[in-house]
């Protein structure tokens, strides 16, 4: 490249204030016509413009684009960074209360269940305690007592004799209407079926033999009413009046 290279800059904007005062001087001295500014190359690279940057900095600070945008992007990531550890505080203080108000709870709950359980032994006391001084209030004196108790007694021995002379009873009425059975059958020579399938023949049936699922089953009430059932539907063969059936029965009982 020679020394006496020219620069040619398109308008006036393009100038620093030096040269756009040159060019402005040599244009009105009309050297040339044209809007083209000629400028000794090498007096620009020499140093003869001046600097439009303050003396006391660096020329390596008038280009501080990436520094500025770095430190912009650390001012960003250091407020997002501060932002979510308020967000992550907050989120913890709001658990932290949680946790506190739940074993709140908890506590109250616990003392609500113990003093309903205080109250019901309480309860369950007193009434022990009522009951207790009724039963003082009531109990009869020794001597009475036992003349209770021995009323009861003979109370159920009654009872059982009754029951036993009802059993017995019923077991010569059974008997009695058996025989007299036997005898229509007999006189009147037919064949009856069996009352249960406890058997295979009709005088199988009887309430002290019969199982324990048989209608019959120490049932003697059922089974003379089947009997004198029985009995009436024979008419024709029923020769007898109801004395010869109490004379036999009277017979019945002797044998017993």
């Amino acid at each position: 490249m020679e020394e006496s290279e020219e620069l040619l800059l398109a308008g006036h904007h393009d100038l620093p204030a030096e040269l756009l005062e040159q060019g402005t001087a040599a244009h009105g001295t009309g050297q040339d016509d044209g809007f083209y500014l000629k400028i000794d190359f090498k007096k620009v690279c020499g140093g003869t413009v001046k600097d439009s940057s303050p003396p006391g900095r660096p020329h390596s600070e008038c280009q501080p684009p990436l520094k500025l945008w770095a430190g912009v992007d650390q001012e960003e990531t250091r407020k997002q960074r501060q932002s979510e550890f308020l967000r992550c505080r907050r989120l913890c203080m709001a658990l932290e209360r949680e946790r506190v108000r739940q074993r709140q709870r908890q506590q109250d709950r616990q003392q609500r269940v113990s003093q309903i359980k205080r109250q019901k032994e309480n309860q369950r006391r007193a009434e022990e305690q009522r009951m207790r001084d009724m039963a003082e209030q009531r109990e009869p004196s020794p001597g009475e007592g036992t003349w209770a108790a021995l009323a009861q007694l003979q109370l159920q021995e009654r009872r059982v004799r009754d029951r036993q002379q009802r059993d017995k009873e019923h077991v010569r009425y059974v008997e009695a209407l058996r025989a007299q059975m036997k005898e229509k059958v007999k006189l009147c020579n037919i064949d009856l079926p069996p009352l249960c399938s406890c058997g295979s023949d009709f005088w199988d049936s009887h309430p002290d033999t019969c199982a324990n699922n048989c209608v019959f089953y120490k049932n003697h009430k059922a089974y003379s009413q089947v009997l004198h059932s029985v009995i009436s539907s024979c008419a024709p063969a029923a020769t007898r009046s109801l004395q010869d059936l109490a004379a036999l029965c009277a017979r019945s009982g002797k044998r017993l």
